[in-house]
């Protein structure tokens, strides 16, 4: 075993063991390599993350930091790439990953291992940096437009305002033109209160044609 240093994630290692890369590539893979130097501490199953050790206490398994969710991440891990084994046990680590047992490999990542599957509590997403909010066209009666009124007579969206704010009452006023087709509009409302209580009403009423 080498000598323990502390590791920021978890304190002191109760086992540190540098990979002996030699040895370690006369091994099928790296997971009967990790059972053969783990003999006596852990007993590694890498059919199931799920493994067990002596005590058959279940025990939890980090790759660079992350926890592995199966054991299909075990064994993508190369002799070649594999440079320090930890174990870890006490209420500190059952705390932290939910398991009394740790074990922890740091690898050099470098020699095209399989890409290791995002851990489930990560999220990966890629947000717009800058977006413009569509506009929906609402007919002006002061300002006419002949050939834009005419392409707006059918429209899905009447009219679009999210910045309404009532008076002291309660009660706010919006004025915009109905569409020219005879159908039944919904009225959708969303809001919330300044106490942070959401608001949500939904009305119905028809365009008729009096002509």
């Amino acid at each position: 075993a080498a000598k323990n240093k502390i590791n920021p994630m978890y304190g002191v290692p109760d086992y540190s063991y540098q990979v002996d890369k030699k040895e370690a590539n006369k091994f099928y893979n790296f997971v009967d390599y990790l059972e053969q130097e783990l003999r006596g501490v852990v007993a590694v199953n890498y059919d199931s993350i799920v493994a067990t050790d002596a005590s058959k206490l279940p025990f939890a398994i980090l790759i660079d930091g992350f926890q592995a969710v199966d054991g299909n991440q075990l064994i993508s891990v190369s002799a070649d790439e594999a440079l320090k084994i930890e174990v870890v046990r006490g209420m500190h680590i059952e705390a932290l990953y939910g398991k009394f047992t740790l074990i922890s490999i740091f690898t050099n990542a470098k020699t095209g291992q399989a890409a290791k599957k995002v851990p489930v509590y990560s999220i990966k997403q890629e947000l717009e940096g800058f977006y413009t909010a569509r506009v929906f066209y609402s007919p002006d009666t002061e300002k006419p437009n002949p050939e834009l009124d005419k392409k707006a007579a059918v429209r899905n969206t009447i009219y679009w305002n999210p910045y309404v704010h009532p008076d002291k009452t309660g009660n706010a006023a919006v004025n915009y033109l109905n569409s020219s087709v005879e159908t039944k509009v919904k009225v959708a409302l969303e809001g919330i209160t300044g106490s942070g209580i959401p608001v949500v009403r939904n009305v119905f009423y028809t365009i008729k044609n009096n002509q």
